[in-house]
């Protein structure tokens, strides 16, 4: 399975306060999965440094450790992959991506919403 990050900057429509400041945009890391059919799953990383102390390098320093994983365990379920990258390097932001795009890679394959693969009986939209 092929792993390609894209790093992205979004500014917010309107600053975020909080006890840890002021927020005015976010640092995103895309993770796009392949697998050997060329379906992709998207997935994201989001870490807020001021609020957990996880800097972006770090989560993308344990992306690329997940590379060679990936490669090698293709084939596999998407549970025994993201327990391959746990164990390579147990970063939560940088599972997270990996686990909401091994969502999205199933839910491609399927052709289903990921809600769909959750439940037998998922809502048509969910109020925000």
């Amino acid at each position: 399975m092929k792993l390609e990050l894209q790093r992205r900057t979004l500014a917010l429509r309107t600053p975020l306060r909080s006890a840890y400041g002021t927020v005015r945009e976010r640092e995103l890391i895309i993770a796009t999965l392949t697998d050997g059919d060329g379906v992709q799953g998207l997935g994201e990383a989001a870490p807020l440094q001021a609020y957990d102390g996880v800097s972006t390098e770090r989560v993308i320093a344990a992306l690329e450790s997940y590379r060679p994983v990936l490669a090698r365990h293709e084939g596999e379920g998407g549970a025994a992959l993201l327990e391959a990258c746990r164990r390579t390097h147990d970063e939560p932001a940088a599972l997270a991506a990996i686990d909401i795009a091994l969502w999205d890679l199933a839910g491609q394959r399927a052709g289903r919403p990921v809600a769909a693969l959750l439940t037998d009986d998922p809502p048509a939209s969910v109020p925000v």
